[in-house]
């Protein structure tokens, strides 16, 4: 492995896969800082890096940020100052969440399963690549709310990881292009469900009045689960509701104020 300072690197991750294909299809993803779309998620750019190559560990962290922005159901998630800390065969996912709330600070948001990673630099530059990735329970609990809890748990899988670390000026990062994981894309709905799926947002009540324009195919399916909100029938999962989400919802011929937050399915995609 060639020695001495990094003096560039990317990160490519995609945060989950379900996740982004729900907010797409009534909200944005806005990127800061330097990180940028791709077709399975995001990059970041370098902020700095240490390599131990006798030891297998890697401490990189990583500029720009991922915002995640849906109004009409109350989410408003940014991530960012990424870190990755890898040693041997374990690593660790660290980083900012900002929300309405305010700001929690370097939380160890996943585990990081390096047993395949290659240390191994080529061409002078090392990738640790597709690393797989689950969450913590610290990280879980980004997405809770007071009324059901977080809808992940400690365990569930996210999106993968992938560093590329350069040891000299002209080394040539990966793009970053597809490595984030998923079959989806961060602008279409994606996976099996549709918007007209064959299910209603109020069952056989719905809260349109009609047959409804999102079934159990669409966020069930993207989100990877058939959960619902008891107090409307809805088959609209959501998650990371923070705060009042001051959420207006039609049921029937009346309106009910959703002064808590719906919560996204158990059952991941």
């Amino acid at each position: 492995m060639p020695t001495g300072k990094i003096v560039d690197g990317s990160l490519s991750w995609g945060l989950k896969e379900s996740f982004r294909r729900y907010v797409s299809t009534g909200g944005e993803v806005k990127t800061a800082g330097g990180a940028k779309k791709t077709t399975n998620g995001y990059t970041f750019p370098y902020a700095k890096a240490d390599v131990d190559a006798k030891a297998r560990k890697v401490e990189a962290a990583f500029g720009g940020s991922v915002r995640f922005l849906y109004k009409a159901h109350g989410i408003d998630m940014k991530f960012s100052d990424i870190e990755v800390k890898a040693t041997g065969a374990k690593g660790t996912l660290v980083l900012d969440v900002t929300t309405p709330e305010g700001t929690a600070n370097d939380v160890e948001f996943a585990t990081l399963d390096l047993s395949k990673a290659s240390y191994t630099a080529k061409n002078d530059v090392l990738v640790l690549d597709k690393v797989p990735a689950t969450l913590t329970a610290d990280g879980a609990e980004q997405f809770a709310n007071p009324t059901t809890g977080s809808p992940y748990k400690e365990g569930d899988a996210i999106d993968p990881v992938t560093v590329a670390l350069s040891f000299t000026d002209d080394a040539k990062l990966p793009d970053g292009t597809g490595t984030s994981g998923g079959t989806g894309t961060s602008g279409t709905t994606g996976g099996t469900g549709t918007t007209s799926g064959t299910g209603t947002t109020g069952g056989t009540g719905t809260t349109t009045g009609g047959t409804g324009s999102v079934g159990t195919g669409t966020i069930g399916g993207s989100v990877g689960g058939s959960g619902s909100l008891a107090s409307t029938g809805s088959d609209l999962p959501i998650g990371a509701l923070l705060g009042a989400a001051g959420l207006v919802v039609a049921a029937g011929a009346g309106t009910v104020y959703a002064t808590r937050r719906r919560s996204l399915t158990d059952n991941e995609a």
